[in-house]
């Protein structure tokens, strides 16, 4: 894994227009051990090490009973995200919103107007679309719920005004 995340670190400072030294200032908080005085309860468990290393890393905190108290340094735990599904395998089911699975997703996506209030969709999934010209990106106001503003033609859309549906 060090060495994938050092030829990252590489990639990454070739890319960037400002110092190099940016990139290892990232990556500290994920590689750097900390000494156990830096640790607090809040930070929950981690990887506990004793240097030089010798022995797979204890995961948990001082506070466990079976805590082995000679542990002298310690690295987040990174969290890995979902694995991305294969491409060509029929992952979703087009019925649900693919984010939370309880609601009909909006026609032509993949999740509900729930999940993204940014598509405004009447109760049977279909998109609403300005009245002027029929765009369906319709961005929702800010502070009042049931208002929304057509970009392309500054049009302001109320709920319950006459509304064009695919």
């Amino acid at each position: 894994m060090n060495n994938q995340i050092e030829e990252l670190k590489k990639t990454m400072k070739r890319a960037i227009d400002g110092p190099s030294w940016v990139v290892d200032e990232w990556f500290k908080p994920l590689t750097e051990a900390k000494s156990i005085d830096e640790w607090h309860e809040d930070y929950g468990d981690v990887l506990w090490w004793t240097f030089p290393i010798e022995e797979s890393p204890y995961c948990g905190s001082p506070l466990d009973v079976d805590w082995p108290d000679y542990h002298t340094h310690w690295t987040p735990i990174v969290i890995p995200t979902a694995p991305a599904p294969k491409e060509g395998t029929d992952w979703l089911n087009e019925e649900s919103c693919a984010r939370c699975g309880r609601n009909k997703p909006v026609e032509g996506y993949e999740w509900c107007s729930e999940c993204r209030p940014d598509l405004k969709s009447k109760k049977d999934g279909s998109l609403v679309q300005c009245p002027k010209c029929d765009n369906q990106n319709l961005i929702p106001h800010p502070n009042q719920a049931n208002i929304w503003l057509c970009g392309p033609c500054n049009q302001v859309i109320e709920e319950g005004t006459d509304i064009n549906v695919d």
